[in-house]
């Protein structure tokens, strides 16, 4: 039985073939709907079926690695990698040259998240060894890039939607950081949505890669189930702390003082700020130069004595 297990079917290239089928309609899907990215999604489908094929071969060299160092550089590559693959959904962007800040969010969160799941939650794992570094640290990648894609996509719509609301939150003496929260946080709920439902249908939905392969091969069923709850739990962690991260620098940037950058939308106008809106010393808004008429203020405001 356990042999039977251990033996994968073949895929052949006749079956390769037939994955065309649903390819095909997801196109036709996002073309017919007007989604707009339907072209994107062809070309991932072909870079996927490339860097797969090749990524293959690529590994039993990199777990050779046993330098510290470079196992280090190779985590690092893959969160810039993250960083700048994350950002392909916001098309031409803002302008806002943010990618550094995608960085910034991720490549802390995914190394820090990895050490600390080999040094405290694994027993028995070399420090930096490539094997489990790499692998573990392109999961968290992989979810923190799909997070921080959806809280950045998220976050920029809802600026432009929402930018009456943000002005008024503004003129009322908020600082740039308060004038958003609402949309910093809807952004996160829907980044971290993807992430929590997953943890909610484990084991009754969806039954998990990594648990699955273990128990395929002779594992011990709660051995591979502590394995793929704290990969879980870390892959919770680095989406939602990558994405938080990252709001928190992309707001520093979009924002500043009692004002919205320009850059956020360049045909929206000059940019906001609330001194162009308050009166200088010893003037009066222009709104109230003008006398209300008399049958809205009888009672109210008392005439001059010169009238």
């Amino acid at each position: 039985m356990t042999g039977a297990l251990l033996e994968a079917p073949a895929v052949p290239l006749t079956g390769l073939l037939w994955l065309l089928l649903p390819v095909a309609a997801v196109w036709w899907v996002l073309r017919s709907s007007a989604v707009g990215n339907h072209g994107r999604f062809l070309v991932a489908a072909v870079r996927g079926t490339v860097q797969l094929s090749v990524v293959g071969y690529l590994l039993i060299p990199l777990f050779q690695i046993e330098s510290p160092a470079a196992v280090l550089g190779i985590v690092c590559m893959i969160c810039c990698l993250a960083a700048f693959f994350s950002l392909g959904v916001l098309g031409k962007g803002p302008g806002l040259g943010i990618w550094p800040l995608a960085v910034g969010a991720i490549l802390p969160v995914v190394t820090g998240l990895t050490v600390f799941a080999l040094l405290l939650v694994a027993e028995g794992v070399p420090a930096l060894d490539a094997r489990y570094t790499i692998t573990l640290a392109g999961m968290l990648a992989g979810n923190a890039m799909n997070a921080t894609a959806i809280a950045g996509e998220r976050f920029l719509a809802s600026l432009s939607e929402s930018r009456d609301e943000i002005e008024d939150r503004l003129l009322r003496g908020l600082t740039g950081a308060q004038s958003v929260r609402p949309q910093r946080a809807a952004a996160i709920r829907a980044a971290v949505t993807p992430s929590i439902n997953s943890l909610l249908a484990v084991g009754l939905v969806s039954f998990p890669g990594m648990m699955t392969g273990q128990i395929m091969a002779g594992q011990d069923p709660l051995t591979a189930s502590a394995w793929q709850l704290s990969i879980m739990a870390l892959w919770t962690a680095a989406a939602t702390l990558s994405a938080s991260g990252f709001l928190f620098l992309l707001t520093r940037r979009v924002m500043a003082g009692h004002r919205i950058r320009v850059e956020l939308n360049p045909v929206a106008g000059p940019d906001f700020r609330v001194a162009d809106y308050s009166p200088g010393p010893g003037s009066a808004p222009t709104a109230f130069d003008e006398r209300p008429p008399e049958a809205m203020t009888r009672g109210f405001i008392a005439r001059p004595p010169d009238e």
